[in-house]
């Protein structure tokens, strides 16, 4: 017995199947659905996003699923569409982009025709507008992608909501601890964001990465959806802020017995969300002592990702704010920090770092695949 789009109905479903096994064993269920039914003997399978390249060499990148389905939708929207060498690197970076969700390629892929590849690329930032106009005889919510996720965001709780909405502002993977100081509120402490976060990678919207310490992401498409939603809140600079002082939490560290090469490989993993944190700190919506204490923290950062180029651009950008009013221990990391920087940047480097905070649902069931 196959049973489809569960997701809204799980409690009625659990029960259904329940009933169904226990009266009738021989009986097998298949259910889909962007979490588990919860019950006994359930048998999870997770389905992941299509397969996308790493490379982007036209011949090779035809053997990947995401690919493959770009390729097909759009040749049906334009005949002429061509993958070949000159197109498939903006091919590969769109389905790369989109996180192999198929909706969401399908959805893009139908612009072609009026885009171009190029010209989709160059829209994806703007993904909730461009990505609609699915089939007139599909449901409501496959056909833009904005409805697809407000789909599966209305099947949140208030508080799944309110964190799902928060962690939009980390970019790549986070840790357990700086989702909690981002998360939490005189409502939600660590403790619920922890349930929160759990239920949220039950239902797929959150990613969960590596093993021993996992880390956590959102998808692209997720994040944009999240940004959106505190943006229209008017949380989204007081959440940007609370994430910059994570990070800052994060690269100080509270273990004093941390092993020194433990520390490398752990701030390593922070270089996306530090770039985002220090695009925000240092703009025109930011915090001047925050950047300073973000610069003062990234003092191992930058060795450990061999990016020091960009820690001395960092340092440049926030040197004419440091006074003597600043905390010693700042001042005295910021001595440090800037000393091998205290040099004009090569010709080469551009005066500013390019960094910014722009955007980036998978399951049992992919929630763009309903």
């Amino acid at each position: 017995m196959v049973l489809d789009n569960c997701e809204h109905l799980l409690e009625q479903v659990s029960r259904v199947v329940s009933q169904i096994v226990s009266d009738a064993p021989g009986v097998r269920v298949l259910a889909t659905s962007q979490e588990p039914l919860h019950i006994e003997h359930e048998q999870v399978f997770r389905l992941d996003p299509l397969a996308v390249p790493l490379g982007d060499e036209a011949a090779t990148a035809l053997s990947f699923g995401a690919i493959q389905l770009f390729v097909a939708r759009a040749k049906a929207a334009d005949p002429k569409f061509s993958f070949d060498a000159r197109s498939a690197t903006h091919v590969v970076d769109i389905c790369r982009r989109l996180d192999g969700i198929p909706l969401a390629i399908e959805l893009a892929a139908a612009r072609v025709s009026l885009l171009g590849a190029v010209g989709l690329r160059q829209r994806l930032d703007e993904r909730m507008k461009l990505l609609a106009g699915g089939p007139r005889t599909a449901l409501p919510r496959h056909q833009t992608l904005h409805a697809a996720l407000q789909w599966s965001y209305g099947l949140l709780t208030t508080a799944e909501q309110a964190v799902f909405d928060r962690l939009g502002v980390f970019m790549g993977t986070f840790s357990l601890e700086a989702a909690q100081r981002v998360a939490s509120d005189e409502n939600l402490d660590d403790w619920a964001v922890l349930d929160q976060l759990a239920s949220l990678v039950d239902k797929s919207l959150v990613i969960v990465e590596g093993s021993g310490i996992p880390r956590y992401r959102l998808l692209e498409s997720s994040r944009a959806f999240a940004l959106e939603r505190l943006a229209n809140a008017g949380a989204l600079e007081a959440t940007r802020r609370r994430h910059a002082e994570a990070m800052i939490a994060s690269l100080t560290g509270i273990d004093h017995f941390e092993e020194p090469l433990a520390r490398t490989r752990r701030i390593a993993l922070e270089l996306d969300n530090v770039r985002a944190a220090a695009s925000w700190a240092i703009g025109p919506t930011g915090d001047r002592k925050i950047a300073i204490d973000l610069a003062a923290a990234t003092d191992m950062l930058w060795d450990a990702r061999g990016f020091n180029d960009e820690g001395a651009r960092l340092y440049r950008d926030i040197e004419p704010w440091v006074d003597q009013s600043g905390a010693p221990p700042t001042a005295a990391r910021l001595m440090f920090f800037g000393g091998d920087f205290r040099k004009p940047a090569p010709p080469n480097i551009p005066a500013q770092t390019s960094i910014n905070s722009g955007a980036r649902i998978c399951s049992h069931k992919p929630p763009h695949d309903n």
